[in-house]
């Protein structure tokens, strides 16, 4: 083969492989989903208001914040939570917060394990919940360090995620990373 020849076949495989690098390393944000895939969300709940899922190893708060918070507020509200005899609650990732989503249904109302305290009359804005990503598109490059205006919320009415202001009220529901050793009876045990 002629020189000619090679260099579409190098340029080729380079391509492939930057596309895996970068593959990989976005992949890799959320290791503790990323490792349990494929697998289908596994719901459990308890009787200590919580909700286990087994796929992706991590436990919920059952109920949501019950008022509307702004993004710093859902922080706190998070950081603060004593739940199940645990305190390491956080705000979830965008990515750890689409793993409930129920594709199946567009009323909240039908998902079976988790509540949502917002009434469904104040649509669109009734059942979305805060995510810790911040919505990197939204920087504001006049302050130093860089800060974002925006974070990345979830809709469970319409199973849409946007960038909320980190001014805007909405709900928090907060997670925790489940250890083996959360022995937490479920309420099918």
């Amino acid at each position: 083969m002629t020189r000619a020849h090679l260099l579409p076949i190098a340029i080729l495989l380079t391509v492939l492989v930057l596309a895996g690098t970068a593959f990989n390393a976005a992949a890799s944000s959320d290791n503790h989903i990323k490792e349990t895939l494929p697998c289908t969300s596994t719901l459990q709940s308890t009787d200590m208001g919580v909700v286990k899922d087994v796929c992706t190893h991590l436990m919920w708060q059952q109920d949501d914040s019950a008022t509307p918070l702004d993004w710093q507020q859902a922080g706190l509200y998070c950081n603060d939570l004593t739940l199940a005899g645990k305190s390491d609650w956080r705000l979830p990732t965008i990515n750890e917060l689409t793993t409930i989503i129920d594709y199946s249904t567009d009323n909240p109302d039908n998902y079976h394990f988790f509540h949502f305290t917002a009434p469904t009359s104040t649509f669109p804005f009734s059942r979305v919940e805060w995510t810790s990503t911040e919505d990197f598109r939204t920087r504001n490059v006049q302050t130093n360090p860089v800060t974002f205006n925006r974070a990345w919320e979830v809709n469970f009415e319409t199973s849409l995620n946007g960038g909320g202001f980190k001014t805007q009220q909405f709900n928090a529901r907060c997670v925790r990373t489940a250890l083996d050793s959360d022995n937490l009876r479920s309420d099918s045990d």
